[in-house]
C-alpha cells in the first residue's frame, strides 16, 4: 500500500494510551488472591496505613507466619484497647502482588513458626491460642517447640495440622468456652493423626492464658500448674467431637449465633471464608438466628445494618465520587455541583470516625414535591450505616441510638418538628465538634450522671429554612420542582440494586 496514511497507523501518544486504558472497564470478576510465599522484594508492611478504623495507635505486636522453607506467608498484627475490658483488634496482612492488604490467607494455613516446629520431628510440641502466647509457652516449656494458628478459636480448621502427625502435643486452652471448645476439636483432629495429646482446659471465663499465668506466677509455678491439671486426651470420653467435616450450614450458623458478641467479631471473617459467603451475608444470617431464638418482650423490632465489605483493590477517589454524583443525578433532577456536594457528604459519612468536625447536609426547597425525600433515600442507600427517620424523633431516642449504633442519621420532613423542639435542636447544634458531641443524663436508681455521645453524620431535609444555628453548621442543597417539559427520569424503585451495592 502506498500513499499518505494521514497518521492513522502512527503509534499512540501517551495521552491516547491513557485515554484508551480509562475506556476499558476494570475486570472485577475475581478479587486478587494472596501470593504465597511473599516475594523477597516486597516492601515491609506499613501498619499505620493498614490499621483498621476500630484500632487505635500502633500495634502492640506483629508476627510473621512462614512456609516450611522459611519464606513469609503472611503477617498478623494486634492492637490493644485502651479500655482493659474493650475489644482487642487482630488482623492479618497478605501480599496481593502489588500491595499489602488486610485479607486472610486461604486454607491451608501454616502453623506459626513452622520451620522451628519441623526442625525436630521427634520433639514435643506445645500449642497455645494466639501469637502473643507463643513466647511465654517457649519460656515455660523450653523442651517443646511452641506454635499456634491464625484466626482465633473458630478458625482452627483452616490450618494444616498434618505437620504434627505422630508427635506428642500439649494443648493449652484459654480460660473461656470458645478457647476450650477449639482445643477439644484440635485434640480430636490430632488424635486421629496418631498424635499423643495432652490438653489443659482451665476453668473460669476470664479469658486468661499462659501469658497471664507466667506474669502472675513465674515459670516454675506456671509449668507445675499446667502439668498437674493437664489430662491425656481420650477421644471416647470427649465431650465435644470434631464435627467440622460433617457440620451443616445450619449447624454452623447456630454455633456462631451462640458465641458471645466479641468472640463472633473475632472469627466472622474467617468463618465467612470457610463457608464461602460474604461477611455481610454471614452477619445477617447470624443476626436472624439470634433473633429467632430470643423473646425480649419488647415492642418494635431491632435495628439491623447492611454493612458493605471493603473493596479489595485501591479505588480512584475522583472516579468514585464522579460515579456517585452521576447515580444521584440519574434519579434526582439537580445540577451537577449539588450532586457533587451530596457525593462528598456520603464519603464524609464513611470517614466520620476519623474527623474532628462534622458537617450537616441540609436539603431544602421552597415548596413540596421537589425531590427532597427521594434524594435522602438515594443518599441513605449509599451512606455508611444510614438510618432514615421520616417524622418526629425524641431527643432521648436520638442520643441513645447514636450512643448505641453510631449511625448516619437522616432526618426527613424535619420542618414538621425541628423548629418546635429546642432540646432536639440543641443536640444537633452541639454535635458538630467531636470533643463537645455529648449530652449528660442521669440513669439508674441513684440518678448517676452519664455521658451519651451524639457524634455521628447527620442529614436534614424539609421545606423552608432551618433555624439559623442549625443552618450555620450545614452545607445546604436547595432543590426546585422539575419543569413539566423536563422529560421522564427512571424510577429509583427500578434501580439496579446490585450495581448500587457494588458502588457502595
Amino acid at each position: 500500500m502506498t500513499g499518505p496514511s494521514d497518521g492513522m497507523f502512527d503509534p499512540f501518544t501517551d495521552d491516547e494510551l491513557r485515554e484508551a486504558e480509562r475506556s476499558v472497564p476494570a475486570d472485577k470478576s475475581e478479587a486478587p488472591q494472596p501470593i504465597v510465599p511473599v516475594p523477597v522484594d516486597a516492601p515491609e508492611v506499613d501498619w499505620s496505613r493498614l490499621r483498621p478504623p476500630e484500632a487505635k495507635g500502633d500495634p502492640v505486636g506483629t508476627w510473621s507466619y512462614l512456609t516450611a522453607d522459611g519464606e513469609v506467608a503472611f503477617h498478623v498484627a494486634r492492637w490493644e484497647n485502651e479500655d482493659p475490658h474493650g475489644r482487642k483488634v487482630i488482623r492479618p496482612a497478605t501480599w496481593n502482588g502489588t500491595r499489602w492488604v488486610l485479607k486472610a490467607m486461604p486454607k491451608p494455613r501454616p502453623l506459626f513458626d513452622l520451620p522451628t516446629v519441623l526442625e525436630g520431628p521427634t520433639k514435643s510440641v506445645v500449642v497455645a491460642e494466639g501469637e502473643r502466647c507463643v513466647d511465654p509457652a517457649t519460656h515455660v516449656f523450653p523442651d517443646h517447640s511452641a506454635t499456634t494458628w491464625a484466626g482465633g478459636s473458630s478458625a482452627w480448621e483452616l490450618t494444616d495440622w498434618g505437620t504434627l502427625a505422630g508427635r506428642d502435643v500439649l494443648l493449652l486452652a484459654d480460660a473461656d468456652n470458645p478457647g476450650r471448645e477449639a482445643m477439644r476439636r484440635i485434640a480430636e483432629r490430632l488424635a486421629s493423626m496418631g498424635c499423643t495429646v495432652r490438653i489443659h482446659l482451665p476453668t473460669g471465663d476470664d479469658g486468661r492464658d499462659i501469658a497471664d499465668w507466667l506474669d502472675d506466677e513465674g515459670v516454675e509455678a506456671a509449668r507445675e500448674r499446667i502439668e498437674t491439671e493437664a489430662t491425656v486426651w481420650e477421644p471416647d470420653a470427649a465431650t465435644a467431637m470434631d464435627a467440622s467435616a460433617t457440620e451443616t450450614d445450619d449447624e454452623a450458623i447456630a454455633r456462631l449465633a451462640a458465641l458471645p458478641e466479641l468472640e463472633y467479631e473475632r472469627v466472622r471473617t474467617d468463618e465467612a471464608e470457610r463457608l464461602g459467603v460474604r461477611v455481610t451475608k454471614l452477619d445477617k444470617l447470624v443476626r436472624s438466628e439470634r433473633s429467632s431464638g430470643e423473646d425480649d418482650h419488647l415492642q418494635g423490632r431491632r435495628i439491623e445494618w447492611n454493612e458493605p465489605e471493603p473493596w479489595p483493590e485501591p479505588v480512584d477517589g475522583e472516579a468514585l465520587l464522579t460515579d456517585i454524583a452521576g447515580l444521584i443525578r440519574r434519579y434526582v433532577d439537580m445540577p451537577d455541583e449539588k450532586a457533587v456536594a451530596v457525593a462528598l457528604w456520603i464519603a464524609h459519612s464513611f470517614l466520620h470516625s476519623r474527623l474532628d468536625l462534622s458537617t450537616l447536609l441540609n436539603v431544602t426547597s421552597a415548596t413540596k414535591r421537589c425531590g427532597k425525600s427521594l434524594l435522602m433515600e438515594v443518599a441513605g442507600t449509599l451512606a455508611s450505616r444510614s438510618l432514615t427517620v421520616s417524622g418526629r424523633i425524641t431527643p432521648a431516642g436520638m442520643f441513645r441510638i447514636i450512643a448505641l449504633h453510631e449511625p448516619t442519621l437522616i432526618l426527613d420532613e424535619a420542618d414538621t418538628f425541628m423548629s418546635d423542639d429546642p432540646e432536639l435542636r440543641g443536640i444537633v447544634n452541639g454535635s458538630q465538634r467531636r470533643e463537645m458531641a455529648f449530652v449528660i443524663r442521669t440513669v439508674g436508681e441513684d440518678h448517676e450522671p452519664r455521658l451519651f455521645r451524639t457524634w455521628c453524620p447527620k442529614a436534614i431535609s424539609g421545606i423552608g429554612d432551618l433555624p439559623d444555628t442549625v443552618a450555620d453548621r450545614a452545607v445546604t442543597v436547595r432543590l426546585e420542582r422539575r419543569s413539566p417539559t423536563s422529560g421522564d427520569m427512571p424510577h429509583w424503585r427500578d434501580r439496579d440494586r446490585q450495581a448500587v451495592e457494588v458502588l457502595k
